[in-house]
């Protein structure tokens, strides 16, 4: 599933990353320090798994087991952590001038759905697609989950999903996002905006760059809808 630029239709939907595109902050921080886990501990297994030293089953326990420790993971230290992070400047002006056209706005992020669920409402976007389940016991204790680190070929088939949903093509897309798991969604849009502290910053795949987001809410009125 491929988009052409050659003659780009009109804009019918915005997709976002949200972490560090949305986002002043990452989920994984702000889940660490309402748990009371080190960063470091964190990127520990994560360092792991990447190295082939951990498979996916050793990785979700060793996870599960530092979250537990703690005495704090329940979904109201999650959803509370998730509900705190702070929106980048001009995410909510965003949001809200997609809305009035009628643009619709869908959040992918390589974060736990809950995250995206929470996001989606603090925005007012239509569709959230996050990675990997957290899950709750009947008293709001975390008793497993589940997560891919395969996350660019993940946000690709979200965004297959939410086209297929709301029967919209990729080539009538603009996906914002910051980081390499988002060049997937460049690719697929064919117009993807790299959000970067550089418009200079190298990203192959990126149809713009912008380093605000108010930037890029210009460069989607210039692509028209």
């Amino acid at each position: 599933m491929t988009a052409t630029s050659r003659h780009p239709r009109p804009v019918r939907a915005v997709v976002c990353d949200i972490d560090h595109t949305l986002t002043t902050q990452g989920s994984a921080g702000a889940m660490a320090r309402a748990l009371g886990v080190p960063a470091a501990a964190h990127s520990a297994i994560y360092r792991d798994h990447q190295a082939g030293q951990l498979d996916h089953a050793r990785t979700r326990a060793q996870l599960l087991t530092l979250w537990r420790n703690t005495g704090r993971a329940t979904r109201q230290t999650f959803t509370t952590a998730f509900e705190t992070v702070p929106l980048r400047e001009g995410a909510t002006r965003l949001a809200a001038h997609l809305h009035d056209p009628g643009i619709l706005l869908c959040l992918i992020t390589s974060s736990a759905q809950l995250y995206a669920d929470i996001t989606a409402a603090r925005l007012g976007a239509v569709a959230a697609y996050g990675n990997g389940t957290l899950i709750f016991d009947a008293a709001g204790h975390l008793t497993d989950l589940d997560f891919s680190l395969d996350t660019g070929p993940l946000k690709a088939r979200h965004l297959a999903r939410f086209c297929a949903e709301h029967h919209i093509s990729p080539d009538e897309i603009i996906a914002v996002g910051n980081g390499p798991d988002d060049r997937s969604l460049f690719e697929v849009t064919g117009r993807g905006i790299l959000l970067t502290r550089s418009t200079t910053s190298p990203q192959a795949a990126a149809w713009r760059t912008a380093t605000t987001l108010e930037a890029v809410t210009a460069v989607i009125d210039e692509a028209g809808h």
